[in-house]
């Protein structure tokens, strides 16, 4: 007996960047998110952890130097809050299913 597989193939349409350079919220497909920070400010609301798998990674990342960035949970708390504020910055944020952890902040 051969078992045979399908490759599977990456369609760019599921894409699931987002770019932002004003506060904004992240819709739960939106997993790698780049940030603008260099017309003021900026508060990224992740979506409520409840409503993505245990386990889920969002990406964040200042690209741009500026002000600052604040990464904040909805719906549940966020167990560590994270300020980005300098071009190259980054945070890896994880859905235990209740609530946003932090668990890089890069800078």
């Amino acid at each position: 007996m051969v078992l045979s597989f399908n490759k599977p193939t990456l369609d760019t349409a599921d894409t699931s960047k987002l770019e932002v350079s004003a506060s904004d919220s992240a819709e739960v497909w939106e997993r790698i998110i780049h940030v603008d920070t260099s017309g003021g400010a900026v508060t990224l609301t992740l979506p409520n952890a409840g409503e993505v798998e245990p386990g889920a990674i969002f990406l964040v990342d200042v690209h741009t130097v500026g002000n600052a960035l604040t990464i904040s949970g909805t719906g549940n708390t966020t167990k560590t809050d994270a300020t980005l504020d300098a071009a190259g910055d980054s945070a890896m944020c994880v859905s235990d299913g209740g609530d946003w952890l932090i668990l890089s902040d890069v800078a």
